[in-house]
């Protein structure tokens, strides 16, 4: 065991405790301190294959692009198709691209060739994973036939900024007048209203309407993120999240309510507690808006070895490098600390959440720190218990304030059923099997991979009950009615935001405190690994469970042509 001991209260189970851990929820999310690690990738694997094969999960949804991920869809599901393409166009962010990902959807494909429980695959992410909104309103495009003159509009007004890579999206447009910024969501508004005034046409109708939505979503994140400055407030809004969370919503309406679904997206996009964006600036997670007794959500993190770091390169796919970095050693008082030299091992938080203190995992944070020279705006700091955005707060948001219905407002009614099924079955892509370890644990062979070592269970409590997920002042973001939980807790959290919302303050859980110096009372460590760093989080509240892997290393991603990546054209025609 590591230098430091965790309290009794905190259960040691061996990777196949997941279905334990999972018990009768409906989403369960698995996390990774970093993307574009190896270790990850196969665990992520493995687990699936657990969860597909002994516990019935059918929808696996990614953090990239939903208009993406629908050519990932199909080809699990036996469309045609070469994998090099598949990375190339059915992913943003190159997620696609490593051996491990890949021998993930190949399994999915002979899977899905072989039995009746089929299952769907979805991105959850921005078009253009936030650089642009082409790719989703092409769908929007397709869906309308010959009433395209509302997507002409927005892709005339989204030009200025629109990019492959969603840093250079943003840099487009922190440099564009109020007006041109105005004219973008007012054109995006307009499209998702006409939408939502015609009448419901089934699934493809309401897959339509997210795919413009999404294009929303985009416009409000790049607005979101040029104001803040050298003094934002302690809490902002992050549209993305929220776009996650309507997107599972959106995949239970389609799949039905009984569907179970696995969300794979990095560690702070899963917890139910604020994410750190910036030091001192938090932003309702994911997690906070689909937190509740159907979610459960598992970080994933390592003691040691290298980690990735990107770099901006227009000559790369999708404009940027994954570059190996140093990850250091764990924080003394981290949780990667307490459980380093064991065998891979899942660490049951749920009996610690009676737990006080601030136990902290390594983790990356989303963005580097804004350069105030290239923003047009600042934003005071709140000094008050609401640190939300609004309009007393914002000189110039440049967000319409009247005349603009509510762009997230619930959706019409829609029959459970998913979308059609694709083409013949094709030969799947090579298996990508973990290693053997030292210490196998009978029973984790799935599907033919080979076994995982485990951590023997060091502090068992049978008996403990669950200590249950806290559900008050959970954000449902999401429809009206389409809430994980039934728990009767008032709705504190950021509604469905449209452009009408621009003033209204963000509401939800409170803002972390910072980090607490040394190890709690309750012997929790403080820290989990962000990447080179580690970051407070309350995690008991943040994560059901945390897996932990004694090494990551970097995984080798390929060089698909660029051409067409992502669906994401390199100019306007």
């Amino acid at each position: 065991m590591g230098a430091l001991l965790l309290p009794e209260s905190v259960r040691w189970l061996p990777l196949t405790g997941v279905a334990e851990v999972v018990g009768d929820a409906k989403v369960v999310a698995i996390g990774e301190n970093n993307h574009y690690i190896r270790e990850f990738g196969l665990l992520r694997d493995r687990l699936l294959r657990l969860l597909v094969t002994e516990l019935g999960f059918t929808v696996l949804a990614y953090e990239s692009g939903f208009a993406e991920g629908e050519l990932a869809d199909a080809w699990i599901r036996g469309a045609p198709g070469e994998p090099e393409v598949l990375a190339r166009n059915g992913f943003t962010f190159r997620f696609g691209e490593p051996a491990e990902v890949r021998g993930m959807l190949g399994w999915l494909r002979e899977h899905n060739r072989s039995n009746g429980n089929r299952v769907r695959f979805a991105g959850l992410d921005l078009p253009g994973a936030g650089g642009s909104p082409v790719p989703a309103l092409a769908k929007v495009r397709d869906y309308l036939g010959r009433r395209t003159e509302l997507v002409d509009a927005a892709l005339e007004a989204t030009e200025p900024y629109h990019a492959a890579n969603n840093s250079v999206a943003l840099a487009r447009y922190s440099e564009l007048a109020h007006a041109e910024r105005d004219a973008a969501t007012a054109a995006l508004a307009r499209l998702l209203l006409y939408l939502d005034a015609m009448p419901d046409g089934g699934p493809e109708h309401l897959i339509a309407r997210h795919h413009a939505l999404g294009a929303l979503r985009l416009d409000e994140h790049l607005r979101e993120f040029t104001l803040l400055g050298t003094e934002p407030p302690a809490k902002v809004v992050s549209s993305r999240d929220v776009y996650h969370a309507e997107t599972v919503r959106l995949l239970r309406r389609l799949h039905g309510p009984d569907a179970r679904i696995v969300l794979m997206m990095h560690n702070a996009h899963i917890q139910r507690v604020p994410m750190e964006l910036l030091p001192g600036i938090h932003a309702d997670s994911a997690g906070t808006h689909l937190a509740g007794p159907d979610y459960v959500a598992i970080a994933v993190t390592a003691t040691v070895g290298t980690t990735t770091d990107t770099e901006l390169n227009e000559n790369a796919p999708q404009g940027f490098d994954v570059v190996p970095h140093p990850a250091g050693p764990p924080a003394e008082d981290s949780i990667e600390a307490a459980v380093a030299g064991e065998e891979p091992v899942l660490l049951d938080l749920r009996a610690a959440r009676a737990a006080t203190g601030l136990p902290t995992l390594r983790t990356t944070r989303p963005i580097s720190p804004p350069d105030a020279e290239r923003l047009d705006a600042t934003l005071p700091d709140a000094g008050s218990a609401d640190a939300g955005l609004s309009s007393s707060e914002v000189a110039d948001a440049g967000r319409p304030d009247s005349g603009v219905a509510d762009a997230g407002r619930p959706n019409a009614g829609l029959p459970g059923a998913g979308l059609a099924d694709a083409g013949p079955a094709a030969p799947g892509l090579a298996d990508a099997g973990l290693p053997e370890s030292r210490r196998p644990a009978p029973g984790m062979a799935v599907a033919g991979l080979p076994d995982l070592g485990v951590a023997v269970a060091r502090h068992p409590n049978p008996g403990v009950a669950d200590a249950g997920r806290p559900d008050a002042g959970v954000a449902d973001a999401g429809p009206r009615g389409a809430a994980l939980h039934d728990s009767g807790a008032a709705d504190a959290g950021p509604r469905d935001a449209g452009p009408r919302d621009a003033g209204r303050p963000a509401a939800g859980p409170s803002t972390p405190a910072p980090p607490t110096p040394g190890l709690p009372a309750t012997g929790l460590p403080a820290k989990i690994r962000h990447v080179t760093t580690h970051l407070a989080v309350d995690l008991p509240a943040a994560f059901d469970a945390i897996a932990c892997l004694p090494e990551m290393t970097p995984a080798t991603l390929t060089t698909p042509d660029r051409s067409g990546q992502n669906g994401v054209p390199d100019r306007f025609e």
